[in-house]
Order: C-alpha cells, then structure tokens, then sequence
C-alpha cells in the first residue's frame, strides 16, 4: 500500500484513518503485576502500533491532538483515546482506539486521495478506487510477528539495517508520549508539535 501511495496511484494524499475497536475487560488491564495499566492505556498498548503505521506512511506528525477516556468503571487508565494528527506532507489523519467495545473488531486503515481512495479491513487487503485488488495479504496478523523476527535476525546476519530501526520506534513511542498528556485530566485535550 505504501508503494501505492508514494508512486502517485492515489493523487495527492488528503487524508488517513486508522480504527481499532478490541473487548478487552478490566481483568486485562490488573492481570498480573497491572503493568497494562501503570504503563499506559489504550495507546501504548494497543495504538502505539497503528500510530506507527501512519508515521510510516506519512512521516512523523508535526503536531498531535488527542482526547481520552476511560469507560471500564474503576480502571486506573483510560481505555479509548482518539487522536489528530498533521504530517509533514499535509496529510491529517485520525486514529480511534478502544478496549470498551463489547466484541473485538478488524483493524481498518483509509487513505483518500484526490484520485481515489484505499482502505484496507476484514476482507485482509487493500482496494483502490474502483475496487481493483492492490495487495492481497499485506497485513497478515498471523504471520506479522513472524516476519518481524526473521527481519531483525536477518540484518543482525547480513549487516544490514531492519525494516523498522530504533528511530522509528522510537517516534512511535514520542508521539504516543505527547499524546498521553491528555491523562493528566481525564477527557482532556493536549495540543503539541512534535519535533
């Protein structure tokens, strides 16, 4: 998909969506020594991963907005969070996480462009404007933590650099972080440029 975008196949780049809906209960967040909770909610556990996709496709966002709020009664986090962000490219995207959701629902990402749209959900690919089939399998869950690995083993063995370097994770996590300030009041808006 990212070969979609930046070869132009979509036009110029409007805007992107990332939707993630997951049941997850109370138990989940204090299970164990509670670190789910201590550590960071919805976002860092779950987001952080998506936040990561679209710095991927677009760059890390020049400025982020984000709002929380915790639904689960009693819970030490918050448990849904949605957040706004500019690329340096121009592209604003938005990103909504839950874990309050009564069933767990298929990740779904959108990216509309001025010639055409791609989305990728449950159907397991991505589609262009007129349905054309992009790329069968580009997100296979399954597989993924799989493919990660053998990366990270492969440039440690070939001396090269893996897919996705400590800088990009680290972005991830800076973005993450900024947003997270939105904790400090519950449902509370933080507004920041990321650098």
């Amino acid at each position: 998909m990212k070969r979609a975008v930046d070869s132009g196949r979509l036009g110029e780049v409007l805007q992107a969506t990332a939707v993630m809906m997951l049941s997850r209960d109370r138990a989940y967040y204090t299970h164990g020594v509670g670190w789910r909770a201590e550590y960071g909610g919805a976002l860092f556990n779950q987001a952080i991963h998506l936040v990561d996709v679209l710095i991927w496709m677009f760059g890390v966002p020049e400025q982020v907005e984000a709002a929380t709020a915790t639904h689960h009664e009693g819970l030490p986090t918050y448990d849904t969070a949605v957040i706004w962000a500019k690329h340096p490219c121009g592209v604003l995207s938005t990103l909504a996480v839950s874990t309050a959701c009564p069933q767990s629902l298929p990740e779904t990402y959108a990216i509309y462009g001025r010639r055409g749209r791609a989305t990728y959900g449950p159907s397991g690919g991505w589609w262009g404007r007129f349905g054309a089939w992009l790329c069968r399998d580009w997100l296979n869950h399954e597989r993924a933590l799989e493919r990660q690995i053998a990366d990270v083993a492969g440039s440690i063995l070939e001396g090269r650099p893996p897919a996705v370097s400590i800088r990009d994770g680290y972005a991830a996590l800076e973005v993450v972080k900024r947003c997270e300030a939105a904790r400090a009041d519950r449902g509370a808006t933080v507004r920041a440029a990321c650098s």
